[in-house]
């Protein structure tokens, strides 16, 4: 039987509806590298988005710490202390200070700013609201009242501020495990801080002069023009060229 060229034609175009077998595997190889293009896009964009949220946080994080170190330094009462080693601070602090951890009111309250072993920044402010007796606080309430301190001789203040700044760190976790945990975040301020420096400057106008040590100022002293601080909030998603920059804040004292 002899087929027409209308029928070869046609049995020809019927044959070619379906795909060679090489034909198939180029097909297939073709989808496979659009997916994990694809795929390495999207991971890419995840890293980038992760990222830009650790930035966000730890600077929200660090312009949240800033806020509070101007405010306590704003409010420094030389007639009282000031006390700074390389990595802690500890002030007198006037005015009405309320209690975190109780209903109690004082008008004043001593400030110490450190680091412990594990990385946390903390901020221990023990209002002053007492008898005058001393010795150790309640939760953060002091037995001292604003002029117990600011009745102290130089020699008894200076001493009051370096036990104060000598005490051992909290035991402090960003995520508490039981409530005497819980009970003690009202002293922690940002975890993963990799680094604290203290520094003052003395002088004015553009000549200040930044100096860095341990030094103790009383009613006596003249106190330092400005108070510098630097620390660190390292996040896991941070990129590395941020992580490695310290926040820094300078903060005047009132002349």
């Amino acid at each position: 039987m002899t087929l027409s060229y209308e029928q070869r034609i046609r049995g020809t175009r019927r044959r070619r509806l379906g795909l060679t077998l090489t034909e198939l595997v180029v097909a297939v190889g073709v989808l496979v590298l659009l997916v994990l293009g694809f795929g390495v896009v999207l991971s890419q964009s995840q890293k980038v988005v992760v990222g830009a949220q650790e930035v966000i946080r730890a600077n929200t994080t660090a312009a949240a710490i800033q806020d509070v170190i101007r405010e306590d330094i704003r409010q420094a009462s030389q007639f009282g202390v000031l006390h700074i080693e390389p990595d802690k601070l500890v002030v007198l602090r006037a005015g009405v200070s309320h209690s975190l951890t109780s209903p109690v009111t004082g008008m004043g309250s001593v400030v110490k700013y450190a680091r412990t072993s594990s990385d946390v920044l903390y901020r221990q402010g023990w209002i002053l609201s007492g008898d005058g007796t001393g010795g150790s606080p309640s939760g953060d309430v002091q037995n001292y009242d604003l002029a117990d301190i600011q009745g102290m001789s130089p020699a008894e203040a200076q001493n009051f501020a370096q036990t104060i700044a000598s005490a051992a760190d909290p035991s402090l976790t960003e995520e508490p495990a039981s409530l005497t945990d819980m009970n003690a975040l009202w002293q922690f301020l940002a975890g993963d801080c990799t680094d604290l420096s203290f520094e003052w400057a003395t002088g004015n106008g553009g000549s200040l002069m930044w100096s860095s040590g341990t030094q103790t100022w009383t009613r006596d002293d003249e106190w330092p023009t400005a108070v510098k601080m630097q620390f660190t909030v390292v996040g896991t998603s941070l990129p590395e060229e941020i992580a490695s920059q310290p926040y820094e804040v300078i903060c005047p004292l009132a002349q």
